[in-house]
């Protein structure tokens, strides 16, 4: 006999299989039998809507509407023939085909500048998670890709009709797009225009002018410009809002002027914005006057001089005047159109003979002054004096004899000063002091005295008179002198000399002012302002100067002292050169 053997199934492999949802499928699985006999088919894993016929081994039916949410599935298809069976497993890829439902907003209507935020409407019966897009939308708006959220401000360009398309994505691979497109209007809005305040301006007559006036406008619209209220002379230029011109001779006399501006649109309706700033007008530069000179107080001074305090007189100063030695500057002090005090150098007068003393006034006009001459007398003649202050330099008629203070220039040993043109005894101290013993006699009675310094020769001479005061015994006593301030409050260790203005209170013809206790060469100003002259000596250096302003008898005294700060070369702002430094003066 034979004996029978059973053999396995033989099960024709599967490729992989890929489907849309919905799709009909028909797949008939092969299998053979040698022994021929019966097999039965199953399936496991199939998509949702599908089956195994277990007779035929098809695979059919239509794929469900959200099987792609399973996707890929894993399928194991089996055959049998009752005892021995066969196996395979592929992969079954299902496409999502679902596409998103998109719900139109409808026609939407807005006005330029307006805050929009316009939620849109979308869903997937398979629950994928979606994203947004949008095309056309008005300017100033965007879509939140996540949330389906349209929001922004329109901008005031934005005025239109437009025609808007909404894409939205599944997250399905490729993506299912769901669309939805609707009309949105936007109404033009005519904003006003921006006008900025231009700053105040100064201009002078006849001088060239020229303003910008700022101005935007959001819409876009043409801008026209209007100004009222110009000085003569001045126009704006309607289109560009340019103001230029020269003021017209005179305006100045109405000056300040008050400035409207305003600024329209083209837009419906126009729109207007106004503002407002002044013009103030001054008067053109004044044409200075050529100079002239009538004199120089000393005209003279001995070789060998240096920090001469030198009292030029004349006609048409001004307060850039500058008094010139041999045609180069010298520090100058304004004091009145007819009178400007200068400082001579040592080196101006280091050499006998004359030197050249003019002004010059700076343009426009202006000039130079014809010169005097000033001469520098050799040592072996002695200069002219030059007297500067008495001290005292009143008395009281009757109050006996005293000992007088003559301040002053180039005196030399053997001066004499002169009362009434009569010498008394006097006492040489140095080239700036002397001092003289007055009588009881000269003082008797009330009136003035002309008092005077001899020089002795080779050369020599009388020099100017000064008045001394014989006042009546119920005469008031001169003031104490209150000093304020002094300008400059600082200079340089090393430079000098320096013209300083001293003001304060209580000052008079025969006031002096001192530098750490010593009297210094003074010119009187007012009753309110002295100038005196600091030396390079007493500027050697850093640390500090006190000044103060002496009145003589009968009362008078001694003001407080203001100290003046020497700073460090190292501070000056040129320390490569000698500094004058000037106080502005005028009367």
């Amino acid at each position: 006999s034979v004996l029978s053997i059973n053999d396995a199934p033989v099960l024709t492999p599967v490729g992989d299989q890929d489907s849309a949802e919905g799709d009909s499928v028909l797949l008939i699985l092969l299998a053979s039998d040698v022994d021929g006999d019966s097999l039965t088919y199953s399936a496991s894993g199939l998509p949702d809507g599908l089956s195994v016929n277990a007779a035929t081994g098809e695979i059919s039916g239509a794929i469900a509407a959200t099987a792609s949410g399973a996707s890929p599935f894993s399928v194991t298809v089996s055959v049998t023939d009752g005892s021995l069976n066969a196996m395979r497993t592929f992969a079954w890829q299902v496409r999502d085909t679902t596409l998103p439902q998109v719900t139109g907003p409808g026609p939407q209507s807005n006005k330029e500048g307006e805050i929009v935020s316009l939620p849109l409407s979308a869903t997937d019966s398979d629950g994928d998670v979606l994203t947004y897009q949008a095309a056309g939308l008005p300017p100033g708006l965007s879509l939140d890709a996540a949330s389906g959220v349209v929001s922004g401000r329109l901008t005031y360009q934005a005025a239109g009709v437009y025609d808007v398309r909404i894409n939205v994505n599944d997250s399905a691979s490729p993506a299912n797009t769901g669309t939805a497109q609707f009309v949105w209007t936007v109404a033009n809005v005519n904003e006003t225009p921006m006008l900025s305040r231009p700053a105040d301006q100064v201009l002078t007559e006849g001088g060239d002018f020229s303003l910008q006036v700022q101005a935007v406008d959001i819409d876009g619209d043409k801008l026209t410009y209007e100004a009222t209220g110009l000085p003569d002379g001045l126009s704006m230029d309607r289109t560009s809002g340019l103001i230029s011109g020269k003021a017209a001779a005179g305006t100045a006399l109405a000056s300040p002027y008050a400035i409207s501006l305003v600024v329209s649109d083209d837009g419906l309706p126009t729109k207007y914005a106004t503002t407002a700033f002044l013009i103030s007008v001054r008067p053109p530069d004044p044409v200075h006057p050529q100079p002239s000179l009538t004199g120089l107080d000393p005209d003279q001074a001995m070789v060998g001089s240096a920090n001469l305090l030198l009292v030029v007189s004349g006609n048409g100063f001004v307060k850039d005047s500058v008094v010139r030695w041999n045609d180069v500057d010298r520090a100058t002090l304004y004091v009145s159109p007819g009178q400007l005090v200068a400082v001579l150098l040592a080196s101006d007068l280091a050499d006998a003979g004359s030197g050249q003393v003019s002004v010059c006034n700076p343009s426009p006009g202006g000039g130079c002054s014809e010169p005097l001459a000033f001469r520098v007398l050799a040592a072996s003649g002695n200069p002219v004096p030059h007297l500067l202050a008495l001290d005292p330099g009143e008395v009281v008629a009757g109050s006996g004899g005293f000992n007088l203070k003559v301040s002053g220039q180039g005196f030399v040993a053997g001066a004499v000063l002169l009362w009434q043109g009569q010498p008394r005894p006097t006492t040489f101290v140095d080239g700036d002091t002397l001092m003289a013993v007055i009588g009881a006699d000269d003082v008797a009675t009330p009136g003035s005295a002309a008092l005077s310094v001899r020089n002795p020769s080779p050369g020599g001479g009388t020099s100017d008179t000064l008045l001394l005061t014989i006042m009546p015994t119920a005469a008031a006593p001169n003031p104490r002198p209150q000093l304020s301030s002094v300008t400059p409050g600082e200079v340089t260790a090393g430079s000098g000399p320096i013209i300083l203005e001293l003001n304060g209170s209580g000052f008079l013809k025969t006031s002096l002012v001192r530098w750490n206790g010593d009297d210094r060469a003074t010119v009187y100003v007012s009753s309110s302002r002295l100038v005196a002259v600091v030396y390079a000596a007493d500027l050697s250096q850093p640390g500090r100067g006190f000044l103060s302003v002496a009145n003589p008898a009968p009362g008078g005294g001694e003001s407080d002292p203001l100290a003046l700060a020497i700073l460090e070369p190292a501070r000056a702002p040129d320390p490569a050169g000698v500094r004058i430094w000037l106080p502005l003066l005028s009367r």
